[in-house]
């Protein structure tokens, strides 16, 4: 009995603004691509009998905002612009099964199965120039946002044949915003402003999930509980200031805040041929990274401001867990296992140049930011910071009553880097 939905939503904008002017040219822009739909597959009744059942919901979730600003004139341009894109807190991904009156029976010769699987990816990309003979000044403000969470969830008492039974939720997040902002003012202020912020937000959490009233039996076969994620956020910007007085003042922020859970509070009772084990597993890659450029050139006085910060906030844990009122009967192993992965990126962005990573990484926080600053007067100031303050957790609670074999881990490896 296969049930399933699989959605793919875009939102894309692509803008162009260019003012021109002999006297003073001003040009204030904005994009906003959102994508804010869900997908959900749910089984709520009775399965009485089957050769399988499968409840699956697969979602791809795309926001996509870039933009071009151009203000030039004679005397002075003035350029502004807004980017936003968002994958929003409704564009959940859900596969479950739906026991209000804790009263659901799904009766299987063969496998059951609930998986949740998403690929979500916001990005900004923002180009803005503004220049005159007494004064250029560009400002810009990107922010790309994924709020959505990827969920399989079951409540319901369930009965599979030696293939099993599995809960797995599978997310993939990305978000990037990237700035070049260019201020020109020949004999006047030369102004670059940039505010970048890329988020995997505390909503966007992967979780796969047993609740309390769920009952499983799979005699001969396994019960497994899977949650996997990847999040990366990255935010690169480079910001130039060049005039008779020339300022760039630029912050850029990279934060993942997106949980990983595989949890089981349900019942595995014991049968004549036993289920044969219970995996309840977590794996999680969490990865902010900035890389911010600003150079402020001046023949009087220049100023560079660089603000950079990286995080892996706590909300993005990674926890396998049995709780209180979990009990588990089986003929073979229980194993809680929580873990990070190690990512496959050949690269990162330093300086904005590409550079070969020396390793991979699991956890990972990097802040790289750099200043330029020349004139008679030059002055700097950069605040440089990165955290990972992610956990990853295993525990077991509630009661084993029969296996031949428990095994509980946590393992990971977190990376800092600031500078």
């Amino acid at each position: 009995m296969p049930s399933a939905k699989m959605l793919s939503c875009s939102s894309a904008l692509g803008a162009d603004s260019i003012s021109a002017a002999g006297f003073a040219a001003a040009g204030v822009f904005g994009a906003r691509a959102v994508v804010d739909a869900p997908v959900r597959a749910e089984l709520d009744g009775n399965v009485t009998g089957s050769s399988s059942v499968l409840v699956k919901a697969k979602g791809a979730n795309l926001a996509d905002a870039r933009t071009l600003t151009i203000s030039a004139a004679v005397l002075g341009g003035f350029g502004a612009s807004l980017q936003f894109a968002e994958v929003g807190s409704s564009a959940d991904v859900e596969a479950k099964s739906v026991d209000s009156n804790n009263n659901q029976q799904i009766t299987s010769s063969g496998k059951v199965e609930f998986i949740a699987e998403s690929n979500n990816d916001s990005v900004v990309h923002t180009d803005l120039a503004a220049g005159g003979l007494v004064a250029g000044i560009a400002v810009t403000v990107p922010t790309a946002t994924i709020a959505g969470a990827t969920t399989a969830s079951v409540q319901g008492n369930v009965t599979a044949g030696s293939a099993g039974i599995k809960v797995a939720a599978t997310s993939g997040n990305n978000v990037k915003v990237t700035i070049f902002a260019l201020g020109v003012g020949a004999l006047g202020p030369a102004i670059a402003v940039t505010w970048g912020e890329a988020e995997i937000s505390s909503g966007a959490d992967t979780d796969a999930i047993v609740l309390a009233n769920a009952s499983f039996s799979a005699p001969g076969g396994a019960v497994e509980v899977l949650a996997t994620s990847v999040n990366h956020a990255n935010s690169q910007a480079k910001s130039i200031a060049a005039g008779a007085l020339a300022v760039s003042v630029m912050k850029s922020i990279a934060r993942v805040g997106g949980g990983t859970l595989a949890s089981f509070a349900g019942n595995i009772p014991s049968t004549a041929t036993k289920t044969a084990s219970l995996t309840v597993r977590a794996r999680g890659q969490n990865q902010a990274t900035v890389d911010a450029f600003i150079a402020a050139i001046s023949l009087s006085l220049s100023g560079g401001v660089n603000l950079a910060s990286a995080e892996v906030t706590s909300d993005a844990s990674t926890v396998a867990e049995t709780l209180d009122d979990s009990s588990v009967n089986v003929s073979g192993g229980v194993t809680v296992d929580a873990a990070l992965t190690s990512d496959n990126q050949a690269s990162d962005v330093i300086g904005g140049a590409t550079v070969a990573r020396s390793a991979h990484y699991q956890n990972y926080a990097l802040a790289n930011l750099s200043n330029i600053s020349g004139g008679a007067i030059a002055l700097g100031a950069t605040v440089s910071d990165a955290k990972v303050n992610g956990a990853v957790t295993a525990s077991l609670n509630g009661d084993i009553a029969g296996s031949n074999g428990i095994t509980v881990t946590a393992n990971g490896t977190n990376t800092v880097r600031s500078k």
